[in-house]
This record gives C-alpha cells, sequence and structure tokens, in this order.
C-alpha cells in the first residue's frame, strides 16, 4: 500500500543522498488499478520492465534496473507487468537477483507486501537484513502490527522498528511527502489513532506496509 510505498521510497532517496549506492526494488503488487507503478510515478522512470519481469525470464536484470533522473545514486525497479509475479516471489529466481545486486550496491531497499494479505512478505523478509514496519493510522490494526512482528521474529529477521503514518490516499505523482504525526492508542478500538497533519509539496526530489526491508 502507500505507506510502504512512502516509507520505502524516502528510506532509498535519504540513503542515496548521503552518498551510498541504493537500489529500491518495487516487490508489493498494487491493490487497484489506481495504485499502479507507484514507484515509477514518484521517481520519473518508466513502469515496466521490472521485478516480475525479470523473475518471468523475459527480460535481464541489468536491462530492469533505471536511475532516478533526481537522485544520480538510486536505481530503481518497479514491480514490473507480469501479472503472474505473486508466486515468484518466493522462487529461486527471486533470490539469484537479490544476490546479484548486493554485489553491486551497497544497499538494496524492497517495497515488500503486508504480512496481513501475503505469504510472500514473510518469504521476503528470509532474504532481508533487517525490516522496518510501515504503519497506516485508523488503517492498520492492533493484531496485525503483532502479527507482522512475530512473523519476522519466526524468520529470524530482526526489525529495526516502525514508521507511524497517517492514513493515506494512493501515493501522488512527483510529490514529496512531509509527515508530522502526534500518535496514540484509541483503547475502544483496535485502530491506530492520530492527530496530525500530511503536507505535500511540489518538490521531486525526496519522495519516497507492510514490512519495508533494508537488505
Amino acid at each position: 500500500g502507500a505507506a510502504a510505498t512512502l516509507v520505502a521510497a524516502n528510506l532509498a532517496a535519504a540513503m542515496a543522498r548521503a552518498g551510498a549506492e541504493v537500489v529500491l526494488v518495487g516487490a508489493h503488487h498494487p491493490d487497484s488499478l489506481q495504485d499502479a507503478a507507484p514507484l515509477a510515478r514518484l521517481f520519473g522512470v518508466a513502469a515496466t520492465p521490472g521485478l516480475s519481469d525479470v523473475l518471468a525470464g523475459k527480460v535481464a536484470l541489468a536491462d530492469a534496473l533505471q536511475r532516478a533522473p533526481r537522485v544520480p545514486s538510486l536505481h530503481v525497479i518497479t514491480t514490473g507487468g507480469t501479472a503472474s509475479a505473486a508466486g515468484l516471489l518466493q522462487s529461486q529466481a527471486l533470490r539469484d537477483a537479490l544476490t546479484l545486486l548486493r554485489r553491486h550496491d551497497a544497499y538494496v531497499v524492497i517495497e515488500a507486501p503486508s504480512t496481513a494479505s501475503s505469504a510472500d512478505a514473510q518469504s521476503l523478509a528470509r532474504l532481508a537484513d533487517a525490516a522496518i514496519l510501515a504503519v497506516e493510522l485508523r488503517r492498520t490494526r492492533r493484531p496485525e502490527v503483532a502479527d507482522a512482528t512475530a512473523q519476522l521474529s519466526r524468520v529470524g529477521t530482526p526489525l529495526l522498528g516502525a514508521v507511524v503514518l497517517p492514513r493515506l490516499a494512493p501515493v501522488p505523482a512527483a510529490d514529496d511527502a512531509d509527515i508530522a504525526v502526534d500518535a496514540d492508542w484509541d483503547e475502544d478500538d483496535d485502530r491506530v489513532e492520530a492527530r496530525g497533519d500530511t503536507r505535500a509539496d511540489s518538490r521531486a526530489d525526496s519522495r519516497a506496509e507492510e514490512p519495508a526491508a533494508a537488505a
């Protein structure tokens, strides 16, 4: 969803601006056509080819790597256009692709699917060095956060923490999302509550659950 996209994209962009070579990998299939290719829209790259096309054997990994125009040390691999990619996220082809990316770049950041809706999230976590949860307020429920934490623990992936965001609309194109939140728990509801504001400006430099995992 939008929370994982924003967290992963901002994390990758921040590390790239600090001088590291970073690859941001889109491994989260959109929830709807409206949400399609959010990383492509955020960073101004083509929606295809992407990860699903690589895993399906349609293109080489190098052909799916796209340099982000405004962040020179950041490369983006979008989700891609192969509809059957969900099962491929548990394949040896994905392990091979991540191994190759790690040889050439300091960091690999994965925009992962929600642990509440896909077994792929746990499979991806097994391949990561650490994970960060993206929690969307008044949408993500406490049992989902607890379950995500337990899943990461079962596969031995360290949880670095969580980024808490207000309830989001689909990720906008070419916008920075600056988020200020005062969050608490509502004792009468199992959702996360928040007080705060979301501000967006027209800068296209730093945009960026479900875990977002840095491998």
